[in-house]
């Protein structure tokens, strides 16, 4: 059997963190990558794909997001066996019993019962979500339920929940036990599990027969390895032969910098001009240090500048501490007289203090010098 695994495609997914021009790219996105998928699947001579779970974003999508994404499936040459997860369940008001995909083109099939589905090449233990909140390890009590695997035959669990090896509230009644998963996979009654739900490729570390293949497209920066599909080749009771294939576009980028002085902006703004494929590309900044007046009015034409070309750009501020405090050549700079000087030096004084008001003063310094800059 050779199959590829996929999942956590998230169709209609909002992406609110993005501007309207690069969601609208994103989402285009999204969709080609299904059309990748099934070009990598035909290259590899597969006989089917499976994705894991979460084909959809939710189970209340507009008609046209429903419509573009059968489009994009129906380009899939080989059957296309789609598994129900937490985000589009088996619940009243289920996307696969909504009009638009009761009319679905090409080789969809819904993985919508649990039990066994038979392939090309064996069978798939299906494990679909009936619910949001099922209340129980719904994997472990598919596996409980399975008969012997008839001789000759290469059986495969499609599944979608975090193991309790990775999920840190392990008391989650619907957490995947790898107990269960160990067992069937040691007397044989099947051969592979292709997960769904954790959005990093990863192997789990069950004699490799326990994969996640992650999302195709990132969906945020905590992912450490996004964008990947498997290519997954079982002959009989030998191991599995897992391959990794890069098929995503976007990339969500986490810097940390240190900025003091100019110098710091410099290497910041070095790093931002040699990221390659910037359009496709969102940034989130950690930065900390201290900054004058002059030099966090070149930072903020740096971020600026690079807002205008990147996807997306962020300081993330709740794990930023920047701080601002003018100088004697930031003072002198201003050029002010009177009542504005007096006020620029309380500011001065306020930011030296940090906290809130700190921050708040260093904010009114930074806009009063890039008014006077302008000037």
């Amino acid at each position: 059997m050779r199959f590829l695994h996929t999942g956590d495609w998230q169709i209609g997914m909002p992406a609110l963190f993005l501007s309207d021009e690069a969601r609208t790219r994103y989402t285009a996105a999204r969709l080609e990558v299904i059309r990748r998928i099934g070009k990598l699947a035909a290259d590899q001579k597969c006989s089917f794909v499976v994705v894991a779970g979460d084909v959809f974003d939710a189970n209340r999508l507009s008609p046209q997001t429903i419509g573009r994404a059968l489009e994009a499936m129906a380009d899939i040459p080989v059957p296309l066996y789609l598994l129900p997860g937490n985000h589009d369940p088996l619940e009243a008001g289920s996307i696969y019993n909504s009009p638009a995909f009761a009319k679905r083109r090409g080789n969809n099939h819904v993985l919508d019962q649990t039990g066994i589905h038979q392939v090309d090449g064996g069978e798939i233990l299906a494990v679909p979500w009936a619910s949001k909140r099922p209340g129980r390890d719904l994997t472990a009590e598919a596996l409980a339920a399975l008969p012997p695997e008839p001789a000759g035959c290469v059986r495969i669990v499609v599944g979608h929940g975090q193991l309790d090896t990775y999920d840190p509230d392990r008391s989650r009644a619907e957490t995947i036990a790898t107990a269960p998963l160990r067992a069937a996979l040691a007397d044989r009654r099947i051969h592979f599990a292709a997960l769904g739900d954790r959005h990093i490729l990863t192997n789990a570390g069950i004699d490799g027969r326990v994969w996640y293949a992650g999302t195709p497209e990132p969906t945020r920066h905590e992912e450490t390895k996004p964008g990947f599909c498997l290519v997954v080749d079982i002959d009989g009771d030998g191991p599995p032969i897992v391959a990794e294939h890069k098929v995503g576009t976007w990339t969500f980028l986490e810097l940390d910098a240190q900025l003091n002085g100019h110098e710091g902006v410099e290497r910041l703004e070095a790093v931002l001009d040699e990221t390659p494929c910037k359009d496709t590309t969102v940034v989130r900044l950690k930065v900390m240090g201290t900054l004058t007046l002059a030099a966090n009015a070149n930072f903020e034409a740096v971020l600026d500048e690079a807002r205008h070309v990147f996807a997306g750009l962020e300081v993330w501020g709740r794990h930023s501490d920047l701080v601002v405090l003018p100088d004697g050549g930031d003072m002198a700079a201003l050029n002010l007289t009177g009542y504005a000087a007096a006020a620029a030096e309380q500011l001065k004084e306020t930011a030296a203090t940090g906290g809130e008001a700190g921050r708040a003063a260093s904010d009114a310094l930074g806009l009063l010098y890039r008014l006077g800059a302008s000037v």
